[in-house]
């Protein structure tokens, strides 16, 4: 049988669930993640993909975001995160820091599996880097933050692993200054190769420098 977290090219942390899931099940799929860094095109995006823009769900935040399913699943997916919020004095009221979720998912015959990444203030989630200020159109906008997977079983519901990978480029836009249109965070899904893809649209322009890869073997 072999482990999840060794059968990953990226090596990392790994989550308990993820160890426990691989000592419980022979046949759990291991996972390898292809990281491009900050050097482009080191991720090759086959033709034909089908992109979809990953929505972006907002916890206290004055302008709420994501639709009742959407918030469902990011709150099952970071629940405790979203717990261990602290608090701030904010126009003279007390509430949690927020929060900014981007969500996808994809499904097989078998398996449901789940792309999410938690945005939010560095003191509130210190595994999240804030992008840099600036107008420019080439300053950065997006946040480098981890990319969690959840992989579920479609007949129970039970999970099958969860694990986190660093170093992915999170944009969620906020308002009419940035609209979606422009600037959002992409999945693709080549179900051939089971590999998930990511990508990045500034100002509607492809930011080589985010593209992402995961394989499921």
């Amino acid at each position: 049988m072999k482990h999840i977290a060794r059968n990953l090219v990226w090596t990392g942390q790994y989550t308990a669930l993820a160890c426990a899931a691989a000592l419980a099940m022979a046949s759990t799929s291991s996972v390898q993640a292809q990281q491009s860094g900050v050097t482009a095109g080191k991720v090759t995006f086959p033709a034909g993909l089908q992109w979809q823009m990953m929505p972006v769900v907002s916890f206290n935040f004055p302008v709420k975001s994501g639709t009742p399913a959407e918030r469902r699943l990011a709150e099952q997916v970071w629940k405790k995160e979203l717990a261990d919020l602290p608090s701030r004095e904010f126009h003279d009221r007390v509430s949690q820091y927020p929060a900014f979720i981007l969500v996808g998912a994809v499904e097989d015959q078998a398996r449901r599996y789940i792309f999410s990444g938690l945005s939010a203030a560095y003191v509130a989630y210190p595994e999240c880097e804030n992008p840099p200020n600036g107008g420019d159109e080439h300053t950065p906008t997006w946040s480098t933050c981890p990319m969690r997977v959840v992989v579920q079983d479609k007949a129970t519901g039970a999970k099958l692993m969860q694990e986190d990978f660093p170093d992915y480029c999170l944009l969620s836009s906020h308002g009419p200054d940035d609209p979606p249109s422009e600037n959002r965070t992409e999945l693709a899904f080549d179900h051939t190769t089971k590999t998930a893809y990511f990508r990045v649209l500034q100002y509607g322009k492809h930011v080589k420098s985010c593209d992402r890869a995961i394989r499921f073997q």
